[in-house]
């Protein structure tokens, strides 16, 4: 058989292209681990930052309604004798409705003592309910009552805006006692008779490393002010508001 040149060329064919070489592909892996390192680092640091912000605004909300309740609680408190507004700086009790359950299983609001308070190893706030037998007691007892757990905070504060009849302006006080609680004469001339003005609530929780407080202040629409019964004459014009 005869092998021309022209056949020549079918036969021999060109060698192939190099590949990659071994250091070449290590190169290469290398860059393409880190690239990928530092993907995943990102997308794992966003998604973090992502629950952590879910779960602050989550728990906000749970602190944001409890002050709401509790402002909503307060604001519409009934002047009624025979359930006293007490208050100190952990906890806040008042006259209000409850939820009442009869003998045929009706339920019913009726007049009760609803009390705001910190309790548990966990600090958690409490808003309980005592119908009217316990709620016209003279002794407060808490968890004798129907109650729930509302949000796990670092503390809860409360003081009480009143007038000072005697300086004739308005002050904050840290505890509000019914005026015939026995006390010395010292607390006696602080006249705590009926309901305070207003009741400002500070709630402080921890987020992370940070210490985050909610503040609010509600005035009480029934509370009788003293400053509006005076005499023309007393100089109303020299009242002086302290917030």
């Amino acid at each position: 058989m005869w092998i021309t040149k022209k056949s020549r060329k079918r036969i021999w064919k060109k060698p192939a292209e190099a590949g990659f070489t071994l250091v070449e592909l290590l190169v290469i892996t290398a860059i393409l681990g880190m690239i990928a390192m530092a993907v995943v680092s990102g997308f794992a640091s966003g998604l973090r930052v992502y629950q952590r912000v879910q779960g602050y605004e989550g728990f906000q909300n749970d602190v944001l309604l409890a002050l709401e309740k509790m402002e909503r609680d307060i604001r519409n408190t009934m002047d009624f004798n025979e359930i006293k507004f007490i208050g100190d700086r952990k906890s806040v009790s008042f006259a209000g409705l409850v939820a009442s359950t009869d003998r045929k299983g009706k339920q019913a609001m009726k007049p009760g003592r609803i009390l705001y308070y910190l309790a548990g190893v966990k600090d958690m706030l409490f808003r309980e309910e005592q119908h009217y037998p316990r709620a016209i007691s003279d002794e407060i007892r808490k968890g004798k009552g129907a109650r729930k757990a509302l949000v796990q905070l670092k503390s809860a504060r409360f003081s009480y805006y009143y007038f000072d009849s005697d300086e004739k302006e308005y002050k904050w006080k840290d505890s509000w006692k019914p005026d015939d609680e026995e006390g010395d004469e010292e607390e006696e001339s602080e006249k705590d008779k009926g309901i305070p003005l207003g009741v400002k609530i500070v709630l402080e929780f921890t987020d992370g490393a940070n210490d985050v407080e909610f503040g609010r202040t509600v005035f009480i629409p029934v509370a009788s002010n003293p400053a509006l019964e005076l005499d023309s004459n007393a100089g109303l014009e020299e009242v002086s508001l302290h917030e």
